[in-house]
């Protein structure tokens, strides 16, 4: 069955589950059960060197510290040169049970998705 996609990709630069929120994708399989695609999680991103707060999932707070914060490219970057995450999100599919399964990238979530509401 077709799943109808709520948020698109922001694009092939944006696969981490970091910038989206809310409802991705829904649809349902050959029994009408429904599987919805949700971003799910806080997101606390932090200077490890004096644990100031970075971003906090609605803002980059670089007071004072020139970040770049833009793709997956950058993300990374941050993530191996002091930064890390005190809070992530997740993309989880969730069914009538509220039964989850937890996947980190745009792509393999709506691959997951789509083989679940064949």
């Amino acid at each position: 069955m077709p799943i109808t996609i709520h948020q698109p990709k922001i694009s092939p630069k944006h696969n981490d589950s970091f910038w989206y929120e809310g409802l991705i994708a829904e649809g349902q399989d050959k029994n009408n059960d429904t599987f919805q695609l949700v971003a799910y999680g806080e997101i606390k991103l932090i200077n490890e060197k004096n644990g100031e707060l970075i971003h906090d999932g609605s803002k980059l707070r670089n007071d004072g510290v020139k970040l770049k914060l833009e793709n997956d490219e950058d993300l990374q970057n941050l993530l191996q040169n002091g930064f890390i995450f005190d809070s992530n999100n997740w993309f989880e599919i969730i069914d009538k049970n509220n039964f989850g399964e937890v996947i980190d990238t745009y792509d393999e979530a709506i691959n997951l998705l789509t083989l679940t509401c064949k």
